[in-house]
């Protein structure tokens, strides 16, 4: 089975503007080590989908959400669900 991951436009976004911000902030090598971290979390996340932990949530329609560090930035959180 050939599993993808797919980020909303919002996600798209936000992890758009936080390679900017790193870039600016840090540097490129730091920028470029944020974008490596999320790819890898990214593919460990199509790789397992059951891995990270299930927040409590008061939304039963948010039941099936995980949430996922990204290694090296443990600041950053990846919110999954499965499709």
């Amino acid at each position: 089975m050939n599993r993808r991951f797919f980020l909303t436009e919002e996600a798209d976004n936000d992890f758009a503007e936080q390679y900017v911000y790193f870039s600016e902030k840090a540097g490129v090598k730091v920028a470029d080590r944020f974008f490596a971290a999320t790819r890898e979390a990214f593919d460990r996340l199509v790789e397992m989908p059951e891995i990270g932990r299930r927040p409590r949530l008061l939304n039963p329609h948010l039941s099936d959400i995980r949430v996922w560090q990204v290694k090296g930035f443990e600041k950053y959180l990846i919110f999954s669900r499965r499709n």
